[in-house]
């Protein structure tokens, strides 16, 4: 492959033809875990830009999201950057910065394939009822686009028919994962304990080092986490270094550039 289609494959592009050279009923399986990546990364970024430590921060997010099994998660992300770089569009394995969880755990630990625990907030909890709730409104609408796209005739080169299969296929697909995440799922409450110490559900008010300004952060599970919306993970750098601390405590966060302080100005509930 050349120089111009190692710069212009788009993760979208090549994920499709990624995908269009596997058996059906494994292009099933791939498809979700693969989707997710691309959105993480953005569906026009090109391959070629992709560096080791935009793999390796994926596939740290996906395994502590404990949305579904990091294997089957991770699995189809490793497979696909294998082709990238079998197929010329990227100079370096990538695959090799996806680190898989072990397959079995020490006597006594956690037994291998049982699935992570998952924590939500009531507020997580709801919206995750309510993503639910969206999909399967979406089931009458796409069974008809299947009627009326088969009533075209011959369905073998039927576009429309096989996208809105595909899209169906989808659907039911992220159903399942949530369906499976709200079955497994412990809602977790703000906690009072003694004093107003920060917590899985509470708002922190907290200074950086040197600045008077004030960030405003609520504390949630990993699920949940939307750190442009000021929502961080109890398992983040800043979150877990803020999990039962007290008001006027210092906390220390590790960062590329260096360690950066902050002190917890107050907690809300």
């Amino acid at each position: 492959m050349d120089e111009r289609s190692l710069r212009t494959g788009t993760l979208e592009n090549v994920a499709l033809a990624f995908l269009a050279a596997l058996p059906s009923e494994l292009r099933k399986e791939q498809q979700l875990p693969l989707n997710r990546f691309i959105r993480w990364m953005g569906r026009e970024r090109s391959l070629g830009e992709l560096t080791p430590p935009n793999v390796a921060a994926f596939a740290e997010s996906a395994l502590a999201s404990g949305i579904t099994d990091g294997t089957r998660l991770l699995q189809p992300v490793r497979d696909f950057l294998v082709y990238a770089k079998k197929e010329g569009f990227t100079s370096t394995n990538l695959a090799t910065h996806i680190k898989l969880p072990k397959a079995s755990l020490k006597r006594g630990g956690r037994r291998a394939g049982a699935a992570p625990q998952i924590l939500l907030t009531p507020e997580g909890h709801q919206k995750l009822q309510e993503q639910i709730e969206g999909l399967k409104a979406e089931r009458p609408r796409m069974a008809e686009a299947i009627r009326l796209a088969r009533a075209d005739g011959d369905i073998k080169e039927n576009v429309p028919y096989h996208a809105a299969k595909e899209q169906q296929g989808l659907i039911e697909s992220k159903l399942r994962e949530l369906e499976a995440t709200l079955t497994a799922a412990t809602i977790m409450s703000a906690q009072s304990g003694d004093g107003p110490r920060a917590a899985l559900g509470a708002i922190v008010v907290v200074l950086e080092e040197g600045s008077d300004r004030e960030l405003r952060y609520r504390l949630v599970a990993p699920y949940e986490a939307r750190p442009a919306e000021g929502r961080i993970s109890v398992d983040s750098p800043l979150g877990k270094s803020l999990v039962d601390r007290a008001p006027g405590e210092l906390v220390e966060v590790a960062a590329p550039g260096g360690v950066i302080r902050y002190r917890l100005a107050r907690v809300e509930r």
